[in-house]
C-alpha cells in the first residue's frame, strides 16, 4: 500500500491519500510474532507483554511511515523532491487505549507543502488539539475549510 500511495503521488492522479496502516478493531500482526489483535493489546491493563506488544506494533507502522517519506524523498519533482510538495502525517488517535485518553498525542509531520511548512522543529507541549493540526494542514494544503463542509452530512 505504500508503493501505491507513493505511485499516486509520483504519477498525479491524486496528492491526497489516507493510508491506514491498521484496522485497530481488527488486524494482528502475524509477521511480528504475535496474533493478538492491535485493540487489544491497546487494552493493556498495565500488562508487560501488551506494552511490548504495542511497541512492536509502533515501530512496524512507524517503518512503514519512514519507508514512504524516504521513498518520495527520492523522487525528483521540479527542482527539488516529491516530498518538498507534500504533506505526510502519522498519528494515533489515543494515547492510552486503556483509558482511551488522548491528553499526549504524538504526529510526525514530513514535507514542506510547497514550502507552506516550516520543517526540522520539535513541538512540545502543545495543547491545541487534534482537529485544530488537521485544520492548519488543510490551510497548508490550500483546502478552504468550507469545500469540506459541502461533503459533510448537515443534518448531523
Amino acid at each position: 500500500m505504500c508503493d501505491l500511495n507513493v505511485l499516486a503521488f509520483q504519477t498525479d492522479p491524486t496528492r491526497i491519500s489516507t493510508y491506514i496502516g491498521f484496522k485497530p478493531n481488527g488486524v494482528s500482526y502475524p509477521e511480528l510474532g504475535f496474533t493478538d489483535k492491535h485493540r487489544s493489546t491497546r487494552h493493556h491493563n498495565q500488562d508487560e507483554e501488551n506494552f511490548r506488544k504495542v511497541t512492536a506494533i509502533n515501530d512496524f507502522n512507524i517503518t512503514q511511515f519512514a519507508y514512504m517519506v524516504k521513498k518520495i524523498y527520492s523522487l525528483r519533482e521540479g527542482n527539488g523532491t516529491l516530498l518538498e510538495n507534500c504533506i505526510m502525517m502519522w498519528g494515533s488517535g489515543l494515547e492510552d487505549g486503556n483509558k482511551h485518553e488522548r491528553k499526549n498525542l504524538q504526529f510526525i509531520v514530513a514535507g514542506r507543502g510547497g514550502g507552506s511548512i516550516q520543517t526540522s522543529r520539535f513541538l512540545p507541549n502543545t495543547k491545541d488539539n487534534q482537529g485544530d493540526l488537521l485544520t492548519t494542514l488543510l490551510k497548508c494544503a490550500q483546502i478552504p475549510a468550507r469545500s469540506a463542509n459541502r461533503h459533510c452530512n448537515k443534518g448531523n
